[in-house]
């Protein structure tokens, strides 16, 4: 039920996200560099899948044993944590990056 849960969440989120990124993306992107921007946007996501493979590699367990108990509590707590640390920076760097967008 937790994956399932996890899943819907991770959709919904991405549903919520992928349009207005790639309005911004179109938007704010040079008259002739259009598509590139869109295809480094794209390019971006695939790079942060791949990096959250990454950062999830130490808490795989890969020879079918369990893992131990709270390992993933704690690993998720962490990577949590700098989620909305790093959140909290883009928060903060909001206005200075409305005064670079253009009208």
């Amino acid at each position: 039920m937790e994956d399932a849960l996890f899943q819907l969440i991770l959709a919904v989120g991405e549903i919520c996200l992928s349009p207005v990124g790639l309005a911004l993306t179109s938007k704010l992107a040079p008259p002739g560099l259009a598509g590139s921007a869109m295809g480094i946007w794209y390019l971006s996501t695939a790079f942060a899948f791949y990096l959250s493979g990454v950062i999830a590699q130490p808490l795989a367990t890969h020879d079918g044993t369990p893992a131990p108990e709270g390992v993933y509590g704690l690993g998720f707590a962490a990577y949590g944590a700098a989620g909305l640390g790093t959140g909290v920076i883009f928060a903060l760097l909001v206005p200075w990056l409305r005064r670079l967008a253009p009208d």
